[in-house]
């Protein structure tokens, strides 16, 4: 059960903000931008879209934006 519920928010409102930068960009993602969800989000921050991120984007939109190694998703839940 997560605690934080603003940090929660925060995260899913990270999360759709980066999911349209990426789709309108590509691999010219902001990088700056996924950084901060994947801190928000409790990931490891290296502002790298990889299987860990893409799995968290997909949990917090409901989105399968396959990550750019292309080498799927990783189960993501909070843990905050």
């Amino acid at each position: 059960m997560v605690k934080d519920t603003g940090r929660l928010d925060r995260a899913a409102e990270l999360a759709k903000a980066f999911a349209a930068d990426l789709k309108r960009r590509g691999r010219a993602y902001d990088r700056n931008l996924l950084a901060e969800f994947q801190k928000t989000a409790g990931l490891g921050v290296d502002g790298v879209y990889g299987p860990r991120s893409a799995g968290a984007v997909r949990w917090y939109t409901g989105e399968s934006l396959p990550p750019i190694s292309g080498k799927g998703f990783v189960e993501y839940a909070p843990k905050f």
